[in-house]
């Protein structure tokens, strides 16, 4: 069963969802239907807090929350790559691109990005527009410009 609770960010409160102990979502409230959904506490979610804190604290670069994506083949490949992206440091939508062999195929990219369902912990806030423009978000680019400083200052 998928069940669902929120996580209080500095950017915002976030939902969280999980089935079977792994994260299935974590995205801006406002963009998710919780209808349906229950809420209950689990031990991921617990996990997850305690990373995001961390995360926004400055001193975790990467997450051990485990996963359950859900998405095609080309998603799956394209978030591989997200989570190779380093700490504090970017990458462009053709870079994406290259690294799963589908050099232009750097709108889809983007739309795998847009699809991302975990935010934040598959890092698609570190991919860039061509020319290193900020590029879309989304959960807004503001959000993605904020994270993106976050990093920075904590690299």
């Amino acid at each position: 069963m998928r069940i669902m609770n929120t996580y209080e960010s500095p950017i915002g409160t976030m939902v969280m969802c999980c089935e079977d102990g792994k994260l299935t979502d974590l995205c801006m409230e406002k963009n998710f239907n919780v209808i349906g959904l229950k809420r209950k506490e689990s031990e991921v979610f617990d996990l997850c807090r305690k990373q995001l804190d961390e995360y926004f604290a400055g001193s975790r670069k990467e997450f051990s929350v485990p996963l359950d994506l859900r998405g095609s083949e080309f998603r799956h490949k394209v978030w591989k790559v997200l989570e190779t992206i380093p700490y504090g440091e970017t990458v462009t939508y053709h870079d994406v691109a290259a690294a799963i062999g589908k050099p232009l195929a750097y709108r889809a990219v983007g739309c795998a990005c847009r699809g991302n369902p975990v935010l934040i912990m598959l890092p698609c806030h570190r991919v860039l527009g061509y020319k290193g423009n900020i590029g879309g978000y989304s959960a807004g680019v503001e959000m993605k410009q904020y994270l993106l400083e976050l990093e920075k200052k904590h690299k």
